[in-house]
Order: structure tokens, then sequence, then C-alpha cells
């Protein structure tokens, strides 16, 4: 039971500390709305992105289980390498611009 507990505590401090930058955006989206930009768009933006991002996790969670768990590690060099060949081409651009 202990363990269920634990889950549920990091889970919860993991959601919020993972959504600090979300109450920063909806501060600046709140205090620049006008006749055009409503609160009402703000809002089911909000419940919009959430939900999406929600299915697209549930949908990972699943398919996740389609993979070796060998390879499951191995997903963490995706990100890695497209921040790699990002920083390559931003020094490459930076280099013939400057030659």
């Amino acid at each position: 039971m202990m363990s269920v507990l634990g889950a549920v505590v990091s889970g919860t401090i993991a959601f919020a500390s993972t959504n600090l930058d979300d109450i920063f955006v909806l501060i600046t989206l709140f205090s620049q709305r006008n006749s055009k930009f409503k609160n009402h768009h703000i809002v089911a933006g909000q419940y919009l992105g959430i939900g999406i991002l929600t299915m697209f996790s549930i949908i990972a969670a699943y398919g996740i289980l389609l993979l070796p768990k060998v390879w499951i590690g191995l997903l963490g060099l995706i990100p890695m390498y497209f921040g790699i060949k990002m920083l390559v081409e931003q020094w490459r651009n930076t280099n013939s611009t400057s030659g």
C-alpha cells in the first residue's frame, strides 16, 4: 500500500512542478485578452490542449507495450538526436554567415 501512496505523491509533485510554466502562460494570456480574445477562448484552449496531451499520453502508454523492454531506455536518444542535429545546424549557419 505504501508504494501506491508514494506513486500518488510523486505523480502529484511531478504534475505540479511541470505545470508551473503553464501558469505563467495563462497569466500572460489572461492579461492580454480583449474584445476578440476572450476568457472562454483561453479556457477552451487550455482544456483542448490538456485533453490532446492526455489522449496522446494514453496512446503512447499502450503503444509502448509493443516495444521490447530493452528498447524503451533507448527512446531517450531520440530527443538527444534532435537537439544535437539542431546544434550542428545552428553552428553551421553561424559559421557560414560569419565567414
